[in-house]
């Protein structure tokens, strides 16, 4: 780990996406582990993807699909 940044982001709506967006820009990788639905984790693993970046989607089950 070359280093570690914590934001400081207001609280409202956008401030997720902006984490997610601020986290792939620093990225070289991006993985996301998503349950298969729509959602912030499916907006960033499309996002790396527009920035070409290296994703990694690792689908999880829910408990309701155990």
């Amino acid at each position: 780990m070359d280093r570690i940044v914590e934001l400081q982001l207001p609280r409202r709506k956008t401030a997720n996406a902006i984490r997610n967006r601020h986290m792939v820009d620093l990225a070289q990788i991006v993985f996301g582990f998503w349950s298969g639905k729509g959602g912030g984790t499916v907006k960033t693993l499309k996002y790396a993807l527009r920035q070409r970046r290296e994703v990694h989607a690792i689908p999880i089950l829910s408990t309701k699909d155990e």
